[in-house]
């Protein structure tokens, strides 16, 4: 610590040598960067910015050094605190304004905060042998509650940190502080841990009027499946991990959201690592198709494999649907790209085990419509056959009755009719082998739903079309019976 009176007269070099004699702890290196701090924030001149260190350390409050601060006692606006932790995270270095910042956390034994090392990169730590995992003295820090409210610590240019081995066997490791995610609670600090269901997704949301991006992941443990969620972008690292790999959160925040699900909220001070030294379960449980949940379902489903549509092409990836059966209800399963690699093993007519998928729920009249879709983690096992019964008939227009719900028909092309661009929803009209003609609708492109290059005169086969109640009701010779294609009902030349 600075004591005594300076002389007037003393000029930089004296001053300078008068601080690294009086403060040990300080380093010709460290005391260069504060004063380069200092004019480039200040725009004051070196040796103004030498006397403001010199200030700085001689005003310290009082044991400066010798007593230091547990993290359960810091409170919003303290400054030149002292503390002994350890650092159990650290995230990348990132831009901002003039200088960089990186963030991390620290622990004792009482809790865990996050930490701000400014203008201090990741490398400028690890030269002054500082590296995430090992406890620490930090000297010269302050603390601030960011905008969500929550108490972070300040660790400016200035600040004294050095290592302190002689704590690892005092200081907790930091696995005191972490829950299984059905131990979490809403409102608290979350550390967590779990397999990491999916790559992040993202997407736009209009929050009072203004249209923001969404972030958001799944982790897995035994049977639960948690939706992590954030404003703010997430880190790149993130983006590198694969799913199936246990992970640890650091510092989210408990919610519900407003559908009434627990999640955990991710912002800036948040982190994500791979924990590869954890043993995390995963149990997928059995349900039904009507027991699945919009989202990801860390669950099994039994189901019969009813029909293939066309592989479609998408712009990044191919999409392969399929019509599923669980005994008592249907859904469409969306198989997406490397995925659809695993169902070259099944035919129509088999029965799978189908593990970990999302799904997406939504109301048609009085039913709901089910359509699952495949994920980075999802597997697909050989169930026995012939425990699910679910047939599709193949008829004529006069033999279709109120009971069949998708048919399989076969007639001749009479019509074409060229769709309008600005018009999603078009027509086929075929003639089926009795001579009784019937109108096939279908959203966009022909091409989704057929391999063949289809002109009028062929005779087709059309798989596990949807009858319309309503024109099988109301058929007559000015309206005749429609069916509707799915994204599962395929077109084949005779």
């Amino acid at each position: 610590m600075v004591n005594g009176n300076m002389k007037d007269d003393m000029d930089e070099k004296e001053l300078l040598e008068y601080i690294l004699e009086n403060v040990p702890t300080l380093k010709r290196y460290d005391i260069e960067k504060m004063i380069n701090e200092y004019i480039e924030s200040l725009g004051v001149s070196r040796k103004t910015a030498l006397y403001l260190i010199y200030l700085e350390y001689k005003v310290s409050p009082e044991k400066r050094g010798t007593q230091h601060l547990s993290l359960d006692e810091l409170i919003n606006g303290l400054s030149n605190v002292h503390l002994l932790v350890r650092l159990i995270w650290l995230s990348s270095s990132v831009r901002y304004k003039n200088g960089v910042l990186t963030r991390g956390g620290v622990m004792d034994d009482t809790m865990i905060l996050p930490i701000i090392f400014w203008n201090r990169t990741i490398d400028d730590l690890k030269r002054i042998g500082i590296e995430k995992g090992m406890p620490i003295e930090i000297k010269g820090c302050y603390t601030r509650s960011n905008i969500q409210g929550d108490l972070e610590i300040h660790v400016p240019n200035k600040a004294v940190i050095e290592p302190r081995f002689d704590l690892d066997d005092k200081l907790p490791k930091e696995d005191i502080f972490f829950k299984a995610i059905d131990n979490l609670k809403s409102d608290e600090a979350v550390f967590t841990y779990g397999i990491l269901l999916n790559q992040p997704s993202s997407r736009k949301i209009n929050v009072n009027g203004e249209l923001r991006e969404l972030y958001s992941l799944y982790i897995g443990y035994k049977n639960m499946a948690i939706r992590c969620t954030s404003w703010s972008e997430l880190p790149m690292e993130i983006y590198k991990l694969k799913p199936g790999i246990p992970i640890k959160i650091y510092n989210g925040r408990g919610r519900v959201n407003k559908r009434g699900e627990f999640e955990i909220r991710l912002t800036k001070a948040s982190h994500i690592e791979p924990a590869s030294d954890l043993d995390i379960p995963l149990e997928p449980k059995s349900i039904m198709l009507n027991e699945v949940v919009n989202g990801f379902n860390l669950a099994r489903v039994y189901v019969k494999l009813v029909s293939y549509g066309v592989i479609r092409e998408r712009l990044n990836y191919r999409i392969l649907n399929i019509l599923v059966f669980d005994g008592e209800h249907e859904a469409t399963l969306s198989v997406i790209g490397p995925k659809i690699e695993l169902f070259r093993n099944f035919m129509e007519g088999d029965e799978v085990y189908i593990d970990m998928f999302r799904a997406s729920i939504r109301s048609s009249f009085s039913s709901k419509v089910i359509n699952l879709f495949t994920t980075d983690i999802t597997n697909v096992e050989k169930g026995g056959n012939n425990k699910l019964s679910y047939n599709i008939r193949n008829v004529n227009v006069t033999d279709i009755a109120m009971y069949d719900r998708y048919v399989n028909i076969t007639g001749k092309i009479v019509s074409i009719k060229n769709p309008e661009k600005d018009i999603d929803v078009n027509e086929l009209i075929l003639e089926d082998k009795l001579g009784e003609p019937f109108s096939v609708i279908y959203r966009g492109n022909l091409q989704e739903y057929t391999n063949d290059n289809l002109e009028l005169g062929d005779w087709v086969r059309i798989k596990a079309a949807l009858v319309d109640l309503q024109s099988l009701l109301s058929r007559s010779p000015y309206s005749p019976l429609k069916v509707r294609l799915r994204a599962f009902s395929k077109i084949e030349k005779i």
